[in-house]
């Protein structure tokens, strides 16, 4: 499965948005996914791989092979930190500009390229 790039940073603005110290719910995240235009399992796989790069703290709970409940408690530090980097519109432009130049990017050349773009648009460079 393909790692959306662009629904990694429409979850996180999401998450971010919630004001449940909760987190957010399976049901908000099936909301979500439908919003987005993409499927359960797509969210669900984002949802995984953020997790193992220390970007958010979820919970899924799987049955029989399926995703029987999934929530999304926080962002973590790297998570915010990834997220004030991509969070500006131009920024966001920018880096998939960049990008876009190659069939593929990891996660972590991504978070560089937000990085140096934000350093080059506060004359930094």
């Amino acid at each position: 499965m393909e790692l959306n790039h662009e629904l990694i940073r429409s979850l996180l603005l999401f998450v971010e948005s919630n004001d449940s110290l909760l987190g957010v719910s399976d049901d908000q995240l099936r909301d979500f996914a439908k919003k987005q235009n993409v499927s359960y399992e797509q969210l669900t796989y984002v949802i995984r791989r953020l997790e193992e790069k220390d970007i958010i703290n979820a919970y899924i709970q799987t049955g029989s092979n399926i995703v029987v409940d999934m929530s999304i408690n926080s962002l973590t530090f790297d998570g915010h930190a990834y997220l004030d980097n991509i969070r500006d519109p131009e920024v966001w432009k920018k880096t998939k500009s960049v990008t876009s130049k190659l069939a593929s990017v990891s996660m972590d050349i991504a978070v560089k390229v937000a990085s140096n773009v934000v350093i080059k648009m506060l004359g930094l460079d």
